[in-house]
């Protein structure tokens, strides 16, 4: 393999390389919990239950419409 000139981490004196690994996975996780929160609260707010889709006030009528005569 050829030396492209780049340095690695322990030659930059970076004595900790894989706490960035470890500090993404938190970021990652930390972004994913914040699109949640605004998911959950934004149902909330517009149909005021954080849920909607499990509510048991759905309509009873027939799913598909009666044949044509």
């Amino acid at each position: 393999m050829a030396d492209d000139g780049g340095l690695t981490a322990v030659e930059r004196g970076d004595t900790h390389p894989a706490l960035r690994g470890v500090a993404r996975v938190i970021i990652v996780i930390a972004v994913v919990v914040l699109v949640v929160g605004v998911v959950l609260v934004g149902n909330f707010v517009h149909a005021g239950s954080f849920l909607p889709w499990l509510r048991d006030d759905a309509s009873t009528g027939p799913v598909v419409a009666g044949a044509p005569t």
